[in-house]
């Protein structure tokens, strides 16, 4: 922040996207922090103001580097941000909210090209997006044959036999992928129970094993996923209807499933 704000323009730009993403998972902490204060309101209260500034700060800083130079990082970093907000979004605009993260990776996903980004990456977000919009009734039926494309797009990248993995998250966007076209094709009403229960203990077997070696907080960053959508889906559950209540729940468990083995044993 001192760099930033210093008359000789000695901060970086990527010091600035670097500082974008401290105060984004500053915030998220907070939040964290916001539950884990829960049976103290006025705690929670400066949590949530807390976090709020945090997330405001890193919007108005982010979007001042979009207009300097839109990259398919900046505007992963406002989704990442956009994101975050979500526990600080009211059920009324939810769907909105939603949608400018969409709108956000989207734009990332146009700018892959332009510096070799990797496009599972913001395609990824989108399609776990659009997994809550189907879960809320508000996606359309071209969004919903957008995702189809969407997934195919991503699986071409990252079964490619280009595609060699970098770091540990080149390395689980297979495993990520395969969690998110699950769990769609549950929200879209496809197969249950045996094939489904199939289908997620080959995600957890291979979550498990791309997580032997990892280290704590790559293991953290990988459980963030599939502990996000269950987060987002417990809290959409009370305002999901029809077949769509019922698929949230089965949604819910299966994830709270995965979470749980992903943690392993507690001590």
């Amino acid at each position: 922040r001192a760099a930033q704000a210093a008359c000789d323009g000695s901060a970086t730009l990527k010091g600035a996207e670097q500082l974008v993403n401290m105060l984004a998972r500053k915030a998220d902490e907070r939040l964290r922090a916001r539950g884990a204060n829960a049976s103290d309101a006025a705690r929670v209260d400066a949590d949530r103001a807390g976090a709020g500034a945090l997330l405001d700060e890193a919007e108005n800083l982010v979007q001042k580097l979009i207009a300097i130079a839109p990259t398919a990082e900046r505007y992963s970093l406002l989704g990442s941000v956009l994101k975050r907000r979500l526990p600080l979004v009211d059920d009324n605009v939810l769907d909105q909210a939603l949608q400018a993260i969409e709108q956000a990776y989207q734009c990332a996903e146009q700018r892959v090209g332009d510096c070799r980004e990797r496009l599972y990456y913001p395609a990824l977000n989108v399609l776990q997006t659009t997994l809550l919009r189907q879960l809320l009734g508000t996606l359309s039926d071209a969004e919903r044959d957008s995702a189809r494309s969407r997934i195919d797009a991503v699986r071409a990248e990252v079964e490619g036999a280009g595609f060699q993995p970098r770091d540990l998250w080149d390395k689980v966007a297979k495993v990520d992928l395969a969690l998110t076209e699950t769990l769609l094709t549950l929200a879209w009403g496809g197969p249950q129970s045996s094939a489904a229960d199939k289908d997620f203990k080959t995600v957890q077997e291979a979550y498990l094993s791309v997580l032997e070696h990892a280290s704590q907080r790559e293991r953290a960053s990988v459980q963030s996923t599939p502990q996000t959508l269950l987060t987002f889906l417990v809290r959409l559950q009370p305002r999901l209807k029809g077949p769509g209540a019922k698929r949230g729940t089965d949604l819910i468990k299966r994830l709270q499933q995965l979470c749980d083995a992903l943690r392993g044993p507690q001590k």
